[in-house]
C-alpha cells in the first residue's frame, strides 16, 4: 500500500467520525498521528 492510499484511506475513515469538523482538523489530525508513528518506530 503506498503512502498516497494510506492517507486517502485514513481521510475517508476521519471523514466519517462526526467529532472531526473540516479539512483543517483532519490534516493536523493525520500529521500528528504520522508523527507519533514516526517516534514509535
Amino acid at each position: 500500500m503506498t503512502v498516497r492510499n494510506l492517507v486517502k484511506s485514513i481521510q475517508d475513515i476521519m471523514r466519517q467520525d462526526t467529532g472531526v469538523d473540516g479539512d483543517a482538523q483532519r490534516i493536523s489530525q493525520l500529521c500528528w498521528m504520522f508523527f507519533l508513528k514516526i517516534i514509535d518506530d
